[in-house]
């Protein structure tokens, strides 16, 4: 096979497997399958809009190991399910803070 061929099957083999994968942010999580599966809810003091809700709401989702967040304006309150053996709930409630928001006391949920 020639050198052209070889890099063209390469290049189409490599757009399939990306393709295959699905989206990229997902790539970087471990199913909670293969970790420690934890939900928790975080009382978050500071939220003001419904920007304010899409700011913590991707902050959150963007982390390696988060699997579902859900950020509620009305009860001011972020629920959160991730593998603990990937991210901690002191570095979800980091993130929030230095967005400029306040996390209280998270409470465990049961799965």
């Amino acid at each position: 096979m020639s050198i052209r061929k070889s890099f063209a099957f390469f290049l189409i083999l490599q757009s399939f497997l990306l393709a295959c994968s699905g989206n990229t942010s997902q790539n970087n999580q471990t199913s909670l399958n293969e970790g420690k599966a934890k939900s928790i809810e975080m009382p978050i003091e500071g939220m003001s809009c419904m920007s304010c809700v899409a700011n913590v709401k991707k902050t959150l989702s963007s982390m390696d190991g988060v699997k579902e967040v859900n950020v509620s304006l009305k009860d001011k309150n972020a629920r959160v399910k991730y593998d603990a053996l990937i991210v901690t709930e002191e570095q979800l409630i980091e993130a929030i803070n230095k967005l400029g928001y306040q996390v209280g006391k998270p409470k465990e949920l049961a799965e």
